[in-house]
């Protein structure tokens, strides 16, 4: 079997390679996710190497980063679809790719793992190319795709360390399953975004004693700031989602929930502020211009970046966030909303509930009315103490568990021991 080799690790971690999706190529939510963990492990490292697997643009998201990151564009600037499939078509007779097909000669299982050892080529290049001691190296994938898998063949060869992050669609993803299972056992760990993502990893694909808990976390650019509110004398209450405009994110279930409760209070002024874009923004944006209540004011913004939108948490007043999403790893949106002091509405779906509580928002089955959401949200319509209690929560609720300048700094520490 292609196992990896066991040794005794006497030197310190000096490179580290890390391999994302698009950042800083492009991508707008990746920034937030991926710019943490650099900053974080850059300090403790001679260099760290970033190479993007996604074709975006020509030029970098803007962002400052410390003067030992270097970005490595090889992979991203030779390959035209998202596993570069004619690049890897050579590969398909390897034994690795014959081993995957035994599971099944599925579209899926040949794409997977002929492209994980087309990776596992490029990345052996790139560590000889650069004269990188393998006993020094720590590589570190962003997601569980077919580039970890690379990194597991590659590390078979050259004995290096790794480690994986998994998120959403990575770790569902029902395909190359030994391959897979290899790839995290040989790992020093794979660390999913929510305890749901880390059960479903178990139950549907593998199961392994590396397999670790890690939320993300949100750091606030604005570190001192809590989001201005309406008491409930100015009878003015404004809600905002942010999230891509597509079928699994129901923004649709917004409208009509936002049309019920301004209908049910016909004295309040409501807002709804949406942040985002995708295929369902023109069926949205035409339900908005017709018959709307007219306590009911609808406001679609489109596409923001990150930073704007943490200056509308410090600019704009906003009293609650909804995220009414058909399946969630962990809803990141709702945890930038608790680091500003604001309480959120969503779906008791996937992770969600390891991030909302009774005691900073309101969670909802699945497949709620609009009538029990104007149910369960009224009760704070007419009560400043539940709405400031609300808001407190929310607030420690992020400092204790989602902080992301603690939580990076414990995962550096975890990796880089």
């Amino acid at each position: 079997m292609n196992k990896l080799r066991t040794f005794v690790f006497m030197d310190k971690t000096d490179t580290i390679i890390l391999i994302t999706e698009e950042f800083p190529l492009g991508g707008i939510t990746e920034k937030s996710f991926v710019l943490p963990d650099i900053i974080a492990m850059a300090d403790r490292v001679k260099h760290l190497l970033i190479v993007p697997l996604l074709p975006d643009n020509d030029r970098t998201c803007g962002v400052e980063m410390p003067s030992n990151v270097e970005i490595c564009r090889d992979w991203c600037d030779s390959i035209t679809r998202r596993y570069g499939i004619m690049r890897c078509l050579r590969y398909v007779p390897s034994k690795e790719v014959i081993k995957v097909l035994r599971e099944g000669a599925t579209r899926k299982n040949i794409t997977y793992a002929a492209a994980s050892v087309a990776f596992s080529h490029f990345l052996l290049q790139l560590i000889r190319r650069r004269n990188i001691d393998a006993s020094r190296l720590t590589v570190y994938s962003f997601w569980f795709n077919f580039a970890a898998s690379g990194v597991y063949l590659a590390a078979c060869k050259m004995g290096f360390r790794y480690v994986i992050r998994a998120h959403g669609y990575d770790y569902k993803l029902a395909c190359a399953k030994s391959l897979r299972q290899r790839t995290v056992d040989n790992s020093i760990g794979i660390y999913v975004c929510s305890r749901f993502g880390a059960e479903y990893l178990r139950k549907n694909l593998i199961d392994s004693d590396r397999i670790f808990t890690s939320y993300l976390g949100v750091e606030k650019n604005f570190p001192e700031v809590l989001t201005k509110w309406h008491t409930s004398g100015e009878h003015c209450v404004t809600i905002m989602s942010v999230s891509r405009v597509i079928p699994r994110k129901r923004v649709q279930m917004n409208l009509r929930f936002m049309k019920a409760l301004a209908v049910a209070r016909p004295s309040t002024r409501f807002k709804w502020i949406h942040i985002g874009d995708g295929e369902c923004m023109a069926e949205i944006a035409e339900e908005a211009a017709q018959n709307l209540p007219s306590n009911l004011e609808v406001d679609l913004r489109g596409e923001l970046d990150n930073d704007s939108l943490h200056k509308i948490y410090r600019d704009e007043t906003v009293d609650w966030l909804m995220l009414l999403s058909q399946d969630e790893p962990l809803g990141l949106v709702l945890v930038e909303a608790l680091a500003y002091g604001v309480p959120v509405i969503a779906s008791a779906v996937g992770g969600i509930p390891e991030v909302v509580t009774d005691e900073c928002g309101i969670l909802l089955d699945k497949d709620s009315s609009p009538e029990e959401f104007v149910r369960g949200i009224v009760p704070y319509l007419d009560s400043d103490y539940r709405m400031e209690q609300l808001r407190t929560a929310s607030y420690n609720r992020w400092v204790n568990l989602f902080d992301a300048v603690r939580l990076r700094k414990d995962f550096a520490d975890s990796v880089l021991r």
